[in-house]
């Protein structure tokens, strides 16, 4: 077994690197597996949940074990198992600092990104790349490149053909993308910085627009419909927040107000548990003319 690490951060290119070579070395009938020493953070757990990938497996102790470096190539920063583990390789973008006793394999390259590199190999080997791992490579791409802008021309190349493939827009995305990496704020912050008050023949409308890659924030919902009613409790006449994946062009509306059927029915459809579903990008726009043609 070939164990494959990423820095000691951790960060989203550790583990998309990991992962998807990992699942590259698995199809050249080798076994591989990636690995973390610490509790992934919140903003990786999210994106594996996304893409529906496993998380890595957590270990302890890699002495005497075979080992893949990816995103890195210092052994000194981390404990002393992983010094005296057997460097099988180095797959890395960063200035190298690295010996070892044994002739190893180390690929390295000018780029920003060790998404880039992994993506080639794929594609050097002419192994078919599935699309969760085709979105981890865009992923670890964006999160290295700061959402493409600061890229060298493979880079781009590279998260390009990967976000093709994918059916993205590629600029679109990566600026969602830094975006939601961005908001590590709770949701009480995101829903009041995002508020707009309206006054519509003296009633208070307040309209909250939340925008991420995907739906994942309807999760949310409870929270959100506690600080909408504490508008309420304030004078508002009617809160509504308009969740929108951007990705799947969907809006989830969430309605509190003395006339929300009346709203639903203006906006033709039906509110189940104080939520409308639109298979489109609801503007904020299109909603406060519907809102004036009732109020």
């Amino acid at each position: 077994m070939i164990f494959v690490l990423g820095t000691k951060e951790e960060t989203i290119e550790d583990i998309c690197s990991a992962i998807s070579l990992s699942f590259l070395i698995n199809k050249q009938k080798m076994r591989a597996e990636p690995v973390v020493f610490k509790k992934l953070k919140k903003e990786v757990v999210y994106l594996l949940k996304k893409y529906n990938v496993e998380k890595p497996k957590k270990v302890d102790n890699l002495k005497n074990k075979k080992v893949i470096l990816v995103n890195h190539n210092f052994l000194s920063k981390f404990n002393e198992s992983v010094e005296k583990a057997k460097i099988f390789g180095v797959i890395d973008t960063h200035e190298i600092s690295f010996k070892h006793e044994n002739i190893i394999t180390f690929i390295t390259k000018p780029y920003k990104s060790t998404c880039t590199l992994i993506f080639e190999l794929f594609e050097e080997e002419d192994i078919f790349i599935p699309k969760k791992i085709r979105s981890l490579l865009l992923c670890g791409i964006l999160y290295s490149t700061k959402g493409l802008t600061n890229y060298t021309k493979n880079d781009y190349k590279a998260a390009e053909s990967l976000s093709n493939s994918l059916l993205l827009n590629l600029n679109n995305f990566a600026k969602e993308f830094m975006k939601n990496l961005k908001m590590d704020k709770n949701i009480f912050e995101m829903f009041f910085e995002n508020l707009k008050e309206e006054n519509i023949n003296n009633k208070r409308i307040g309209i909250v627009i939340l925008k991420s890659i995907d739906g994942s924030l309807i999760e949310k919902k409870q929270e959100i419909l506690h600080e909408m009613s504490k508008l309420r409790k304030e004078g508002f006449h009617s809160v509504l927040t308009l969740i929108t994946d951007l990705t799947n062009k969907k809006t989830f509306a969430l309605i509190l107000s003395e006339n929300k059927d009346v709203i639903a029915s203006l906006l033709n459809k039906k509110i189940k548990n104080n939520v409308i579903v639109f298979e489109r990008e609801l503007k904020y726009e299109d909603l406060l003319s519907s809102l004036k043609e009732y109020f």
